[in-house]
This record gives structure tokens, sequence and C-alpha cells, in this order.
């Protein structure tokens, strides 16, 4: 019996479909491995502070991309994907020392060959050093870290998360938009937090690799919801006209509002020190709110500096960001009544509109003038920091201390900074 026509059709277009299916996937017959060597430095220099190596690479189809390896580390320090390669190393991270590096190149087929290692010394010098810097797409304005993951407010690129395990290399993993633009951020991982300026609250989910999602969304009327701190599950809200705003984040579905600190000023940053919340109010200066009650806050002490626009605290001293006044020290010893310190003046026309520490150092972002270290180890008489300024690429709003690390908000870049000790 002769197969039915139907069936004979069917065989013939399966037949088809499965050779036009194997047509549209590239099947890479390169098997031949690149070729590369380093051209300079030659064995044996000295670097002070950063390594420039030249590598020569080719290959008989492409050279996807070249890769600078230290000895002893796992992860590469520098890569280039368009010839002629020429890799600057950063070596903040690179203690004094004698070190060898090589380098690897990959091809399109992902065949590799590497250098033999050359031996360098790190004769690295004092000072704020850059070590990395990536565009995000977007303009932002502030910066929070916490582990292998930084977060950024993107303004109209929204809430966007960086991978910055390998700090030399960071790269974007998730964005999330929303139709306002995107002023502060909180991370308390898994869960980031994010404020807009529409009054807007997010929980966001980052438990899913390069994927950001929504767990739960707040919108309070009246509010331009900008800086966040988030302690024990209680989310604090700087909502610019909208005073300050508290939180219930023990949920991660569910944001609830317990209560609201409003004395009709510009509430710009906050920060949260068990039952006290330190608020930076730009036309008043830092308010001490008792917020143990939320259905009823209360100011139980003030500190009168106009143009205040971030805050950090340090024990018992506080750090206000004055924008053309500099920075100042303020005693909180007894947060009912701060007293001042002393002050560093912005300087070169600097604006201060950041400022965040560790230890004894003292970072502020300066606008256009980029980032700037202060010593305040002696919070009476602040000082610049030996060689502690430098002098981004974009425009620096706002600055997170995390770990060893500067991170920068720096307008369409977000840019990662060290300071060498002297």
């Amino acid at each position: 019996m002769r197969p039915h026509r139907t069936w004979i059709a069917l065989a013939a277009i399966a037949a088809g479909l499965a050779v036009a299916a194997c047509e549209e996937i590239p099947v890479s017959n390169d098997t031949e491995d690149p070729t590369v060597s380093i051209a300079s430095p030659g064995a044996n220099s000295t670097a002070t502070d950063s390594l420039v190596v030249t590598v020569d690479a080719d290959d008989n189809v492409l050279v996807a991309k070249v890769e600078i390896f230290l000895v002893g580390l796992i992860n590469a320090v520098a890569v280039d994907t368009t010839p002629p390669y020429v890799l600057t190393v950063p070596l903040a991270d690179v203690t004094p020392g004698p070190y060898q590096f090589y380098a690897v190149a990959t091809d399109g087929a992902n065949n590799q060959a590497n250098t033999a290692g050359v031996a360098f010394t790190s004769a690295r010098t004092p000072g704020l050093r850059f070590l990395s810097r990536i565009s995000v797409n977007g303009s932002a304005v502030d910066v929070a870290a916490s582990g292998n993951l930084a977060v950024l407010a993107g303004g109209d690129g929204g809430v966007i998360a960086v991978d910055i395990s390998n700090i030399y290399l960071p790269r974007v993993i998730g964005r999330y938009r929303i139709g306002n633009p995107i002023q502060g951020v909180a991370v308390s991982p898994p869960v980031i937090y994010a404020g807009a300026g529409d009054g807007t609250v997010l929980a966001l989910s980052v438990s899913t690799p390069d994927t950001l999602i929504s767990t739960a969304q707040l919108v309070v009327s009246g509010i331009q919801a900008g800086q966040l701190d988030i302690l024990n599950s209680t989310l604090s809200v700087a909502a610019g006209g909208g005073g300050l705003l508290q939180l219930n984040a023990s949920q991660t579905d569910t944001l609830i509002e317990l209560g609201r600190y409003d004395q009709n000023q510009d509430v710009r940053d906050v920060e949260l020190v068990g039952q006290l919340a330190y608020i930076a109010e730009f036309g008043y200066g830092m308010r001490v709110i008792d917020v143990s009650d939320p259905d009823s806050m209360n100011a139980i002490g003030s500190y009168v500096a106009s143009g205040a626009t971030d805050l950090y605290i340090l024990g018992t001293t506080a750090y206000l960001a004055l924008g053309n006044n500099g920075v100042q020290s303020v005693s909180i010893a007894n947060p009912a009544a701060p007293v001042n310190l002393g002050s560093i003046g912005s300087g070169g026309g600097r604006i201060v509109t950041g400022v965040k520490g560790q230890g004894r150092w003292l970072y502020t972002a300066n606008g256009d003038a980029g980032v700037e270290v202060i010593d305040a180890n002696n919070p009476v008489s602040l000082q610049a920091a030996t060689g502690g300024s430098f002098n981004t690429i974009g425009f620096a709003h706002k600055v997170a201390a995390h770990n060893s690390y500067v991170l920068v908000a720096d307008n369409e870049y977000f840019t990662i900074l060290k300071y060498v000790e002297p």
C-alpha cells in the first residue's frame, strides 16, 4: 500500500525544517589557537601607579579579546577587544613588591593562547587612584553596595545593578525602569530598595541572574523619594519636601507606611543609628529624629548649617556635605545638643554634594571636580589627605565607601577608586 499523500507531504516538510534548522545553527570549524606575545614592557620593569602592557595578538579568523592576568589571581585585571592591544593595569590594589603578569588571547571560537609570565615590580605611590569605570546608560546620582553587588540610582536610566566581584572589570547585571527618575538606592541582599521622584518606593529582587524583579511598590503622595537607609527591616526615606518617611520592609513583597516627620524642609539624606534618624535638610542643616515610635516621631536635637545635601555618621561624629561650604564635622555625643567641631572648605570652586567614609578617611563627591579624600583622624581639624583628589570623567554626585574602595555615582558612569594611604 502506498503511503497517504498527506503523510508524504508532512514528512517532506519536516525534513525541510530539519535542514533549515541545521543551516541556522552556525557550527565553527575553527580549532586553531590564536598567537599572542608581549611587545612591552620587558622583563623586570618597574611600574608606579599603573602597568601599561602592549600585546601582539593574531588569529586565522578573529581575535575576540586580549586579557592581562597577574600570576596568582583568578580574574583578569585588564581587557581589550580592539587592536592595537594596549592595556593599562591599575596598581592601587597591588601592594609594592615583585609580581608576574601574562597575556591571554581568545578568538571567536573560544580558542585561547597565553604568554609566559613576565616579571615586574609594583611601586605604587600614595593617593586616590583609579581602578575601573563603566558606562551605565543613565544618569547615576546615588550609589550603594553590599558584598559583590553595587546599585546605582540611574535617573531616567532606572535602577542599575552592577557585579563588582572583579573590581577591575565591573559589569551591569540588571536594570529596572519606571516612568520617573530614580533618585536614591539602598541594598540589603537579596533586596534592592529605590526611591523615585513621583513618590514611588520600590523593593527589587536580584535573586535571578541578569534580572531585577519588582516585589513591592508603594506610591506615597506629596513626597519625592530620594536617598534611603535600611536598618532592621525599617526603611527610612529622605522624601524631599515631604520630610522623613518610615516604612516597614520586613516582608519583601510588601512595603507599609509607618509614619512621617515633616517640618516643610527639603530632606536630602537620612542615616539610621539605633532608634535615631539623622537627616540632612537642605534649607536648615541636620535634625535628629527619635523614630522609636514611627506614628509619633519627634525631633530631639538639631544643628543649623545651610546647604546640607548628604551626611555620614561615624561613632559620635556627624559629617555634613554643605555644597559651597565644604564639609563640617559635628559632635553628636549628645544627640540632643549637636556641637560644631570643625570644617574644611570646598576650595577651588568645588561643590560638595556627597560625603561617606571608612576609618579615618572621608570621601567627598565634588561634582565637576571629581572626588576628594579628607583626613578626619582629628574631627576638630579636618585636613586634605595626601594625594587625595581624582577628577572623574563625569559629574560626581554621590559616593559610597565599600570595603577599601570608593564607589562613585559619576553621572553617565560608575567609577571605582581606591585611596592608597601614605
